[in-house]
């Protein structure tokens, strides 16, 4: 789950968290909800420091993503297979 955050100034910060149902949750077949919530876990980035409240500063996230698909696009050029005829 991505979240953006505002301080009282307008900067911006995201926060990235993968939600879940749990094994137990799976296996019981049971209905995520606030007396049974879902596991959570916030998820971290090489490169990038959050901040006392665990955000990341939005612009420093949005290049690191930026970087990270460019490299991804970079590896397909390298190694992708040509067309079948």
């Amino acid at each position: 789950m991505f979240a953006t955050w505002r301080n009282a100034d307008g900067k911006e910060f995201v926060s990235v968290d993968l939600v879940y149902q749990t094994t137990d949750q799976l296996k019981g077949v049971t209905i995520v909800d606030s007396d049974n919530p879902p596991g959570i876990i916030t998820l971290s980035f090489d490169g990038l420091n959050a901040n006392a409240d665990g955000l990341y500063d939005a612009d420093a996230f949005y290049q690191r993503l930026k970087e990270a698909i460019d490299a991804y696009d970079v590896l397909l050029e390298e190694y992708a297979l040509p067309a079948a005829a």
